[in-house]
């Protein structure tokens, strides 16, 4: 994106926004002030599938879009919130995710679109079948750019009760779904259960690349997870590998928008020392709301748990969630999270 002072038109001062809003329900927004808005529009995510004691994927991230307009005051935008595909309870069986929803925002100069991710995919334990992870959402128009949503994991054979990690918000007009994507199941006879990482903003979770069984770290702000590798105590941290903390590259000073989006490691050792920075994925956990916490907008980590869980998170979140598998008693998985508009107005200079 070009320089935010040339974006409004001043001379290298950028002057503080006459209104700054994070909008997660519809409504019609009226321009109090003629000058620029700022509009960065996200998609809603898809929720995850679940099994029993089966294969499970993780689910696609929304797609993400930007755009600058000059408007004059009294202006109306009128901006629909897609909801997140819909969690699932199972107490037998297999479910596939449900898909999120669109969400879009029209008015003088505006006409965004921006698709929901899908639901990711469940089945029973069947030695050779793959499973597909749910596709990020893709294909939307009237941003100045767009970007993929990351997809969820892959599993390459449903041989043991696999699951992967879900897909992350994606803030690179060059990346593919492919990059901000929840780590794949990729060995072809893997001899265990394995579970993956989620994706973060700018690198994909942990791949299984091994025939044993593993459980991987999830993406990092900027780079993927280590492949083929049990989250431990060391690894590159913002990377996405596999190490407590956070650094930061930028600060949300740095972003129009004012997201801090660009930090933060991957989510690694169980622990709260652990957590992902705001761009990292989760990793695989039996506590998904502990072990599995990616940062705000990284894809949550494959959830196993032999009684089942109550997925629960106090924070707002924007990635993915992941798969879910469990050996009895109720599992609940998570919604997908709903779309949300972050919206900037500058006075014209």
């Amino acid at each position: 994106m070009a320089d935010l002072s040339s974006l409004i038109g001043g001379a290298g001062v950028v002057p503080m926004p006459i209104d700054s809003r994070t909008i997660t329900s519809s409504m019609t927004y009226t321009a109090s002030v003629s000058g620029t808005l700022l509009l960065r529009v996200i998609a809603a995510d898809g929720s995850g599938g679940v099994s029993l004691s089966g294969c499970a994927t993780g689910a696609g991230a929304g797609e993400s879009a930007d755009k600058v307009v000059q408007v004059s005051a009294g202006d109306a935008f009128v901006i629909t919130i897609g909801a997140g595909g819909a969690g699932l309870t199972r107490t037998t069986g297999h479910a596939n995710g449900n898909d999120g929803g669109d969400t879009t925002v029209s008015g003088p100069g505006v006409a965004i679109t921006v698709k929901g991710g899908k639901g990711g995919k469940a089945s029973a334990v069947t030695a050779g079948a793959p499973l597909l992870g749910g596709e990020g959402g893709e294909g939307g128009s009237g941003g100045d750019v767009h970007r993929p949503g990351g997809r969820g994991g892959y599993i390459a054979n449903c041989n043991f009760a696999h699951v992967t990690g879900g897909g992350a918000v994606n803030f690179s007009h060059i990346f593919t779904q492919q990059a901000t994507r929840g780590g794949d199941v990729l060995n072809s006879t893997p001899a265990g259960i394995t579970t993956t990482g989620g994706g973060g903003v700018r690198g994909h979770g942990g791949d299984a690349v091994a025939a044993t069984a593993v459980s991987t770290a999830g993406g990092g702000a900027y780079g993927d997870a280590l492949d083929g590798a049990n989250p431990g105590a060391a690894g590159p941290n913002a990377g996405g590998g596999r190490t407590s903390g956070a650094i930061t590259f930028l600060s949300a000073a740095g972003d129009p928008w004012g997201l801090d989006f660009a930090s933060g490691n991957g989510a690694s050792y169980p622990g709260a020392t652990s957590d992902a920075g705001p761009g990292g994925g989760g990793m695989p956990g039996q506590q998904a709301s502990s072990t599995t916490k990616p940062g705000a907008f990284g894809g949550w980590g494959a959830v196993t748990e032999t009684a089942g869980v109550v997925w629960a998170t106090t924070v707002p979140f924007y990635g993915a969630p992941s798969g879910a598998k469990f050996t009895s008693g109720t599992m609940v998985s998570l919604k997908g999270r709903d779309g949300v508009v972050f919206l900037r107005l500058y006075p014209r200079a």
